[in-house]
């Protein structure tokens, strides 16, 4: 974990709700709701005690009048300079995309800003982006910036977010210009840094996620020159509170301080640096305050006179509760398996398939759904339509590259909402906020900490549930909704040894064949020509078994926790998707929308839920944000996805799903499976073509492996649920939820690593599907 507050980033995400403006805020309290028996929580706002930015610092500073000539094109091409009354300025005509630049040797330590001075036609529209360049490899890429032009020239910043991960020198940096305008201008770059302070939140602003290590939590930055101020808009008196907010700066400022002044009679002075806890936390009963009353948050600059910055977050304002009350205080813990298939659990699977006592239990305490299909075949889409209620055909999310737009309403915004602490554990990079979007509405939001290499872009399921069981006990008093996500039984598979054993011998060989669902028939060429991968054949399975047992070893910690176990609490437990181990030529991927990657197990526990039932009614996941919500006591009337059938006497409707990267649709109704190919594409870990406009269909109900298609027997079968999928497509909604974040190639390069190659994002508007003329 990261000891230094320069890596303390801001994690784009959703302004809290009931939140008014950025600088004209005199409300103090973003939400005030009542949380069923627990207590309630009051999100507070901060106004800042100082007024305008501090000026950023002048690195360097490029023009075309530069005598050392170091303006250029890419691979030499002819640069073009024009005189203006000005000076000289790169002009750049629309002749399709050009890279222009300097050759410029800069540290990537000593800036985290790249603004320029361009001129662009009046009225027309054109679409720039800064790369930076270490020897022309590709080191950082920077927004896309859409920029109308006024036919003057005006500045256009580009902040660097992840630049302080990067420890390399930039050779060049680069203007690309899409060339939509007519022409473009450059006539200036300049090279900037920020103060650290400037980079976080500004108090008066939204609350954001800032990230020190892994361990990101909603607020503001503070430093020496810019303090923050907490003002009460209404008497609190009655009940008895808490006040309560967490801090950190980094160990390099040993001997500064946050002073706090409004909270007691003296002002209180705390240590911020030089604390192997990075995140600090105060906790203090509160008299009753009166509207006008303060409370001020100021930093005092170190022995050093270092003026690095502070971060305050998770501000709130809390009603106390006895102790012996606290085991009763609501939680809904919503766990989700990586990649971990339907019938791959004890009870309700296949039989001797895998050994998971635990999660039999689980079920056992609730409600098992056997019959439970997820709406993706990807770790980002799937999550987003669990988080928002909504199919990725409405998100337009559909591959692990476009993170969640802040006008979506998450679940975790929906418990804030009402009240609850908010809390999330995820445990591979592409989920973490900056990718994802998932953040959005959570106090709390811990990650793998990602390198500038991504070499470490996933973590052990240990860690996620470490965490979670600390934030269990730290938040005892309060209402939590907490999200626990483990990747363990994503490939590439591993688990220890005492579990390998329970299926392969020492030679790596299955100890009982019978139980692989590996097809019959010759393997592919690309296995058989590497004695490596036949080997993997079965070994592959055999380790993503031992890994669900140990992932079930694992998340039994979870499932027994005293506040999992009270009258109070709500467990979930599910997957994002399944995995194909070669049916269909898909191997070691979930790439496909057969049931191997569509059904995910789905089980309920707790308060409101029935014992021991086992149901097989058809449900989806992405209605189990409604049920949780519903179980806590919130009201789901607005949730977009109506509860799970608790029953199984709702009529069946019809269950629908969106492959990765929209080349695949499906829709599943009374025992049927049809898919279609939204576009022609075939896949890496399979050699099969799919032509766009091709159908298969299967009757799961007797055929759950999907070996046996018969759109070409069941011709008006194939064609009426073909046509009920292509209205559903149609039915998508104008826009999507999905935005652009530009991933440098290292980090495409490890998605590619974890199986997630060739992928392209669909465009967040437009038809799904037409039919070819």
């Amino acid at each position: 974990m990261t000891t230094t507050l320069q890596r303390l980033l801001i994690l784009t995400g959703l302004a809290l709700v009931g939140c008014g403006g950025d600088e004209d805020r005199d409300s103090s309290i973003v939400r005030q709701a009542d949380a069923g028996s627990g207590p309630s929580i009051e999100r507070l706002l901060v106004v800042s005690d100082h007024e305008g930015d501090p000026a950023p610092r002048l690195i360097a500073h490029y023009t075309p009048d530069d005598p050392e000539r170091r303006w250029r094109r890419r691979k030499d091409e002819y640069l073009e300079f024009t005189e203006t009354d000005g000076g000289a300025v790169v002009h750049v005509e629309a002749e399709g995309a050009s890279n222009v630049g300097v050759i410029a040797p800069l540290p990537t330590r000593t800036f985290d800003r790249i603004d320029l001075d361009v001129r662009i036609p009046k009225g027309e529209t054109e679409l720039l982006r800064i790369t930076l360049l270490e020897n022309s490899r590709r080191a950082l890429i920077s927004g896309i910036e859409s920029v109308t032009g006024t036919g003057e020239f005006e500045r256009i910043e580009f902040p660097l977010p992840g630049i302080e991960r990067l420890d390399v020198t930039i050779s060049d940096v680069t203007v690309q210009v899409v060339g939509d305008a007519t022409w473009t201008e450059i006539r200036s770059i300049d090279v900037l840094r920020q103060r650290a302070a400037a980079l976080l939140p500004k108090p008066g602003s939204e609350p954001r996620l800032i990230d020190l290590g892994s361990d990101a939590r909603l607020g503001w930055g503070l430093d020496p020159e810019s303090g923050a101020i907490w003002r009460a808009d209404r008497s609190f008196d009655g009940d008895p509170r808490r006040f309560r907010f967490s801090y950190a700066t980094g160990p390099h400022l040993q001997g500064a301080r946050l002073e706090v002044t409004g909270l007691a009679k003296e002002a209180l002075v705390l240590d911020l640096g030089g604390d192997e806890r990075l995140w600090k936390r105060l906790d203090r009963p509160v008299a009753p305050w009166k509207p006008g009353d303060e409370v001020r948050f100021r930093v005092m600059p170190s022995e050093t006179g270092h003026d690095g910055p502070a971060a305050l977050t998770e501000l709130h304002l809390e009603r106390a509760v006895a102790p012996s009350e606290r085991s009763h205080a609501p939680l809904v813990l919503l766990i989700t398996s990586d990649t971990h298939r339907g019938d791959h659990v004890g009870r309700g699977g296949t039989s001797g398939l895998v050994s998971t006592p635990r999660i039999d239990d689980l079920g056992r305490r609730g409600v098992q759904f056997t019959n439970a299909f997820a709406s993706a075949n990807m770790t980002n889409p799937s999550h987003v339509a669990l988080m928002t209620g909504e199919s990725p055909r409405d998100t337009r999310i559909v591959g692990n590259q476009a993170p969640l737009d802040e006008a979506a309403v998450t679940l975790a915004e929906r418990f804030v909402a009402a009240g609850w602490a908010t809390a999330a554990a995820v445990s591979v990079h592409h989920i973490c906020h900056p990718f994802s979007g998932l953040g959005q509405g959570f106090d709390r939001y811990d990650g793998p900490e990602v390198r500038a290499d991504y070499r470490n872009q996933r973590r052990p399921g240990a860690v996620a549930v470490e965490r979670a069981l600390a934030w269990m006990e730290e938040r005892d008093d309060v209402p939590l909704f907490l999200w626990v996500h483990v990747f363990d039984v994503h490939g590439p598979y591993e688990a220890e040894a005492s579990f390998v054993e329970r299926y392969s011998n020492s030679r790596g060989e299955s100890v009982d064949p019978a139980l692989d669902p590996v097809p019959s028939g010759p393997l592919p060429d690309w296995i058989t020509s590497s004695a490596e991968k036949t080997a993997e054949v079965r070994g592959n399975h055999n380790l993503y078994r031992a890994a669900v047992d140990q992932v079930d070893e694992l998340l039994g910690q979870l499932f027994v926790h005293p506040r999992a176990m009270a009258s109070e609490g709500v467990v979930a437990f599910t997957a994002d998707h399944g995995e194909s181990f070669g049916r269909h030529q898909l191997w070691w991927t979930h790439h496909g929308l057969y049931r191997d990657q569509i059904h995910v197990p789905l089980i309920l526990a707790g308060r409101g839920l029935p014992e021991g039932l086992q149901s097989a009614a058809p449900v989806e996941m992405i209605s189990l944000g409604a049920t949780l919500m519903d179980l806590a006591g919130l009201d789901a009337s607005e949730h977009p996805a109506p509860t799970l059938d608790l029953t199984g006497e709702r009529p069946s409707e019809p269950r629908f799903a969106l492959g990765f990267s929209g080349h695949k649709a499906a829709i599943d109704h009374e025992g049927w499976l049809l898919i279609l190919n939204l576009v022609k594409h075939n896949y890496d870990l399979g050699p099969r073509d799919f032509p766009k406009g091709g159908v298969e269909l299967y009757h799961v109900e007797t055929d759950p492996a999907c070996e046996r298609e018969l759109s070409a027997v069941e011709t008006q079968r194939t064609e009426r649920m073909k046509k009920a999928l292509i209205r559903w497509l149609n039915d998508a909604r104008p826009a999507g939820y999905a935005t652009v974040f530009n991933m440098s190639p290292e980090a495409v390069k490890r998605l590619q690593e974890l199986g997630y190659g060739g992928m392209s994002e669909s465009p967040n508007e437009g038809a799904w599907y037409t039919e070819d003329q």
